[in-house]
């Protein structure tokens, strides 16, 4: 059962995509104060602020927590205005590199935004493969070579040349690193010691517990490259660092993000794994509203359907997740029947919001499951297999593989000589 603030909370946010003019009725103070809290836990600041000050004055709250909120917006919008920057010139260094790339989630996502800028983003993920012209860094290579070579292991030689790694998975690897001009005017990475510049570098965009839909994910993922290194966007002057929206030699700042095609799958599998792992908040779930509106916009201006992407949620084990998506979408944003992917789940949906409302962003506000500093490998493989149990009666496809794909990979890590070099596993 919804209290008053939470009532107040889903109706801002209807507010902030369009699908309400205002509230039922005024909150007061207490309920401001808490409609705040979870703003700030579901990481939707920007958003739900911007809904707040459209408001009539007489429904607005109090003076002091708008001001304060006003001031963690501007924060919002200048840390995005930097990380657009970023994501250009990273794009434009890594090419210089030998590297295609393609910016995933982050600002990829802020752009599918009405307000970009009032995205709260965090650090950028870029899906990266080298280019046709084989040469990687200072090393050259044929473009055969290269593709002898598994893809992880041509990234993580990459990396270490640029700076220290952080941390290496399955499908990633992070990194710490900025850009700045070479001397001969060209921008190049450069190692970096702030956390401000972690870069997540993907072998692949994500994975599932279970092989066979694993197996076929990666496969899909192959299939959609092409396009994505072709999607380019253009950044506006408005989202930049600097007063204008041109590169140093005069072009336009540019990066390469998904399709709507793609993220429709790929979000709804960033979802996936942040459930499992540590917790997922209703900022990826507005992500996913817009990459639905973006969808359903193409969709319609190509007169296509969307039985082809119905089958790939079948085939790589989404379904389910997605008619749970389709409730939460359904109760937080108002999204209408007609507009869903799928007929929505209420009894998986209901889970899923709950939860979405107990853990907040990532989970960083869940009390059930706190991370113990000295925490073993096997303490954390446990208390990742208690979290799963709460999630088998609703996703038993992907749960059930979730032991054996812990152990498959420490032993994937092992192999690569990740784990001795890591400070955790």
């Amino acid at each position: 059962m919804q209290n008053n603030a939470t009532t107040y909370f889903f109706e801002l946010l209807q507010m902030a995509v369009g699908r309400r003019e205002g509230l039922s009725a005024t909150p007061v103070k207490e309920e401001w104060k808490a409609t705040f809290q979870m703003a700030r836990e579901q990481a939707l600041v920007g958003v739900f602020t911007d809904a707040v000050c459209r408001l009539p004055e007489k429904m607005r709250p109090p003076r002091k927590p708008l001001a304060r909120l006003c001031s963690e917006v501007m924060m919002i919008e200048d840390t995005n205005k930097v990380l657009f920057r970023k994501c250009c010139d990273l794009t434009t260094a890594l090419a210089a590199d030998g590297f295609d790339s393609c910016v995933l989630k982050g600002q990829g996502m802020a752009m599918l935004y009405p307000k970009p800028l009032l995205r709260q983003s965090g650090d950028i993920d870029v899906w990266m493969k080298p280019s046709a012209s084989g040469v990687v860094g200072n090393d050259a290579q044929k473009p055969a070579e290269h593709a002898e070579e598994p893809i992880e292991d041509t990234l993580y030689n990459y990396a270490r040349t640029q700076g220290e790694i952080d941390d290496a998975c399955y499908h990633h690897l992070g990194i710490k690193l900025s850009i700045a001009p070479a001397k001969d005017g060209e921008l190049r990475i450069l190692p970096s010691d702030n956390d401000k510049d972690e870069v997540e570098m993907h072998f692949r965009p994500s994975f599932m517990f279970s092989p066979r839909h694993n197996k076929r994910m990666q496969q899909w993922f192959d299939e959609q490259w092409p396009a994505m290194k072709a999607n380019s966007v253009t950044v506006p002057a408005s989202f930049c660092t600097r007063s204008d929206s041109t590169s140093d030699n005069g072009s336009p700042l540019t990066f390469h993000c998904p399709t709507p095609q793609f993220n429709v799958i790929f979000a709804l599998t960033h979802i996936y794994r942040h459930l499992f792992d540590e917790g997922i908040g209703l900022r990826q779930l507005l992500d996913y509203y817009y990459v639905l509106m973006a969808f359903n916009a193409e969709i319609r201006d190509n007169g296509a359907t969307k039985e082809e992407t119905i089958s790939t949620l079948h085939s790589l084990g989404l379904y389910g997740l997605a008619r749970a998506v389709m409730y939460v979408l359904n109760v937080v944003f108002a999204l209408p029947e007609a507009e869903m992917l799928v007929p929505m789940d209420t009894r998986c949906g209901k889970f899923l919001l709950k939860e979405i409302l107990q853990a907040g962003n990532f989970g960083k506000f869940d009390p059930r499951f706190e991370i113990p500093a000295n925490e073993t490998p096997f303490h954390k493989f446990v208390r990742k297999q208690s979290r799963g149990l709460r999630l088998l009666r609703y996703f038993p496809g992907e749960e059930l593989w979730q032991p054996y794909f812990r152990i498959w990979h420490r032993r994937f890590r092992l192999s690569h000589g990740w784990i001795a070099s890591m400070k955790e596993d």
